[in-house]
């Protein structure tokens, strides 16, 4: 099957009371505890992963330690807890049994398959949880150079149980696709509504600031001023406020942007995220403001064209 290497993880599925119990999380709600071996350990928790306190294999096994892997902020966000050092957690097993442990490391999300682990411990402490179980294998990775449609069959056929959950990293990929692309939709359907009042809006200001300066127009003209002069005038006016929309979206807007980004990107719910200027949709706001201005610079005109002066500087009586 042009296998490179394999790699398995253990895991045990247990509940944490103290989660359960906060007031807008789902009562038994179960968490995936991994188990990691001594080895494993000191490649994956080397090199600054290990944010706060310790991950030495012996100390976590010697006093009952179990790292906490936050996921930059899914934890907290999802289930409204956060745990520091020194801090105790308690799982409830299936089989009745329960341990509480002592929090002696923060540490950095290491993937492994698509399933969000916040709490690791020794892989011997889950046959303590679970004396009963022989194997706590639950993830198994295969590591090819490419994945392949033939890949894909021969893996689907050595695992006939329908019970073991078989995925690549292209069909990982296409279910973020998918549930990113539902994101989007929701998103530019808001855009679209802010959008649409924002151009309302600026035609309103228009409209209104025309009709209160009828009598400063009329004015300007009985002393000279072409219709030319003021339609000029008028469309300058209009650019004004377009540019004054333009520069506040580029500025104030990329910076929500960025923030919003950067504070997805901790969460760790869509993994890495990278931000990328909306040239085409910027682009597009940009083309229907001086839309706007230009059709109010000849409706305005027109409007104005129609009343005589003395109407115009009458108006205000």
């Amino acid at each position: 099957m042009n296998v490179d290497y394999v790699t398995a993880y253990s895991m045990a599925c247990v509940e944490i009371p103290a989660i359960s119990e906060i007031p807008g999380n789902r009562e038994h709600e179960p968490f995936i505890v991994r188990g990691i071996d001594r080895e494993d350990m000191a490649k994956m928790y080397a090199d600054g992963a290990v944010l706060e306190g310790t991950a030495d294999y012996r100390q976590l096994v010697e006093q009952c330690g179990i790292l906490v892997c936050p996921s930059g902020g899914a934890l907290k966000e999802i289930y409204r807890t956060d745990y520091q050092l020194g801090d105790t957690v308690t799982v409830s097993c299936y089989n009745g049994q329960g341990k509480t442990y002592t929090v002696m490391g923060i540490v950095e999300n290491v993937p492994i398959c698509n399933t969000a682990h916040f709490f690791i411990l020794p892989e011997e402490e889950l046959s303590v949880l679970y004396p009963e179980i022989p194997d706590f294998t639950g993830c198994v990775n295969l590591h090819t150079e490419q994945d392949s449609e033939q890949l894909r069959r021969a893996v689907f056929g050595a695992v006939p149980d329908e019970r073991v959950g078989i995925s690549s990293l292209y069909d990982l990929t296409a279910e973020l696709q998918t549930g990113m692309r539902g994101e989007l939709t929701r998103l530019y359907s808001i855009l679209v509504f802010i959008f649409v009042f924002a151009l309302i809006n600026l035609a309103n200001t228009l409209i209104t600031n025309l009709l209160t300066r009828r009598q400063e127009f009329g004015v300007f003209q009985s002393v000279g001023m072409s219709g030319r002069q003021l339609s000029r005038m008028l469309s300058f006016e209009c650019l004004y406020y377009v540019g004054i929309t333009l520069l506040v979206t580029l500025t104030l807007g990329t910076v929500c942007s960025l923030v919003v980004c950067r504070v997805f990107d901790q969460i760790g719910l869509f993994g890495k995220l990278t931000y990328h200027f909306p040239v085409f949709q910027v682009l597009l706001f940009a083309a229907a403001l001086l839309l706007v201005q230009a059709v109010f610079s000849v409706c305005a005109v027109r409007y104005t064209g129609r009343l005589s002066l003395v109407e115009r500087i009458r108006a205000a009586d």
